[in-house]
């Protein structure tokens, strides 16, 4: 789909779209961003923890996004990298401001897990979270 073609269906001028967007793939961008964004807002309490049951809706969010992404397009190899790259920034801001709230309450979340599994690792949390996306997605597409 051309910028022609954007314009004229959303009915705004191309210089109103450039005032925005430098490019159609940012418009996709900040759609993806805003979908995602949305999703886990609807998702998560509005006060939410570090916790089993908050890392359990992240990861189901993710899950149920990235499959509602493969059942509207093909994977793509320009769609794709985005989709990942974004969700796991939005991830990256929602667990760190999660940290940071438990910060806050005075338990830190460490790099380290508790014997109890109170605690998660941050640092493997992403890596887990899309690896576990991915495994999913190729298994939807070969259905």
């Amino acid at each position: 789909m051309s910028i022609q073609e954007i314009t004229e269906r959303a009915n705004v001028h191309r210089g109103t779209f450039y005032a925005h967007f430098a490019d159609k793939y940012a418009l996709l961008e900040a759609i993806i961003r805003e979908e995602f964004r949305d999703l886990l807002t609807d998702t998560l309490p509005p006060v939410s923890r570090w916790e089993r049951n908050t890392l359990y809706l992240l990861i189901q969010s993710t899950l149920e996004y990235f499959k509602g992404m493969h059942r509207q397009c093909p994977p793509l190899d320009i769609v794709d990298p985005l989709v990942e790259r974004v969700t796991q920034e939005e991830l990256d801001c929602r667990a760190s401001a999660l940290a940071e709230t438990e910060q806050k309450h005075g338990n830190p979340v460490t790099n380290t897990s508790g014997n109890d599994g109170s605690a998660y690792k941050l640092d493997d949390f992403r890596g887990r979270l899309f690896s576990g996306a991915r495994k999913a997605a190729q298994g939807h597409q070969s259905r």
